[in-house]
């Protein structure tokens, strides 16, 4: 063991009186933050206006059709209904291996309730072909290259998991209430600010398989059959409601916070009632099984003088709208698409069905449960996957290929 437990333990007290200090300052920001989320409710229409001009980096939640100081009681469930749930694993690229490469691995769960249809748990696993397609170049400028490793895998993976979950609701029964379903966000705004080549965010965003096709075929199918689509974020660490209450309760006229008065005088007046996440909000407000009212997501990348910049999504009908469900340990944050948002009886449709597959899990939705456990990729299936690379790989080649780091890794000596 190379961690210093006993030095760690030393410093605990420290730790400890911290946190006894940090829970009196969140009862006093509590008590603020629900005082103001009342008033601003009285006025929502100017509170959407001011949180629409602010100048701020905060990713912010703008009020819609719905008093935003109050729960919404959860309605029941449909006697029949079918969801479908999509996830997602990968095996990221390791230059240390015997050749770099990826594995993409999607599972998914299909499950009707209420009638005699067999469950569907499947996954499909993709080994990235070449070594030359973990390389691509800007349209514009050869020299902008991106490499499919990290965060840009991830950000395919995303993408993946969208794309399949639109092939897989086609083929639901269209005469049954249906909900779909990712786990995290959308992951809209995810693509939007990476920091990668026009040419790739493009190809994530429109080309085949990517994330516009498959946002305007869901919505072309809840236009015809009563679908909901939902990505559903267990213990949500967000902030954007208290971000928006920060707005709120900005002392200068048009908010800005480069002009803070707190930069020069610490603490930042909205730090009154600067809760570290909405879940401490949305945990005094909800009772169990209860949602938050409607919000509308609204991303900032960088500030503008002359107003926030109008994103992909928006300008192609797929903005993000999110309400937050109390469970019975959790507070979980529920992103769809604005314009099911608009729907009253879908937004009632996924209450409903999250709360009904939370209470089969226990605590968590059953089929984001099954499509993670086809989905997820173990230590040993990783360990599984370089051991039959290397032994491939060193077939073909007639000797073993790799790092010696990687090498280090297996065989330890002094």
């Amino acid at each position: 063991m190379t961690l210093d437990l006993v030095r760690v333990a030393e410093q605990m007290p420290a730790l400890l009186a911290h946190l006894a200090e940090e829970r009196a300052t969140l009862r006093k920001r509590l008590r603020a933050a629900l005082r103001l989320l009342g008033e601003r409710a009285a006025t929502p229409d100017a509170w959407r206006a001011r949180l629409e001009a602010a100048q701020t980096r905060w990713p912010l939640a703008l009020p819609l059709d719905e008093p935003v100081d109050r729960g919404y009681p959860p309605p029941g469930p449909p006697p029949a209904y079918t969801v479908v749930a999509v996830d997602g694993s990968h095996i990221d690229v390791d230059r240390n291996a015997a050749v770099p490469c990826f594995v993409l691995n999607l599972g998914w769960a299909v499950l009707t309730y209420g009638r005699p249809l067999p469950s569907v748990l499947d996954s499909y696993a993709e080994l990235q072909p070449s070594t030359e397609a973990l390389t691509i170049w800007d349209s514009a400028d050869a020299s902008q290259e991106d490499v499919i490793r990290g965060e840009v895998l991830s950000l395919l993976r995303g993408v993946r998991e969208i794309a399949r979950l639109a092939e897989l609701a086609v083929a639901l029964p269209a005469d049954l209430p249906q909900v779909a379903l990712l786990d995290g966000n959308l992951g809209l705004w995810n693509v939007t600010q990476a920091p990668i080549s026009r040419r790739l965010r493009e190809r994530l965003i429109r080309g085949e398989g990517g994330l516009l096709p498959a946002l305007n075929a869901l919505r072309a199918l809840a236009e015809g059959r009563p679908l909901a689509v939902g990505a559903y974020t267990s213990a949500a660490g967000t902030a954007d409601v208290v971000h928006s209450l920060r707005v709120a309760d900005c002392p200068l006229e048009a908010v800005a916070c480069t002009r803070c008065p707190g930069l020069a005088q610490p603490p930042r007046p909205c730090d009154r009632v600067g809760l570290a996440t909405d879940a401490e909000l949305f945990a005094a407000l909800l009772a169990p099984g209860e949602r938050s009212a409607l919000f509308q997501a609204r991303s900032r990348s960088f500030l503008r003088a002359e107003g926030p910049a109008t994103l992909w999504y928006e300008s192609e009908g797929h903005s993000v709208a999110f309400f937050y469900l109390r469970l019975e340990q959790e507070i979980a944050r529920v992103e769809l698409p604005l314009w099911l948002a608009r729907r009253p009886e879908r937004v009632a449709l996924l209450h409903a069905v999250l709360l009904d597959q939370a209470a089969k899990g226990p605590g968590y939705p059953v089929a984001l449960q099954e499509a993670h456990e086809r989905a997820v990729i173990t230590t040993m299936d990783r360990r599984a996957f370089a051991a039959l690379l290397a032994r491939e790989v060193q077939g073909l080649v007639g000797h073993s290929i790799g790092s010696g780091k990687a090498r280090s890794k297996r065989v330890r000596a002094i």
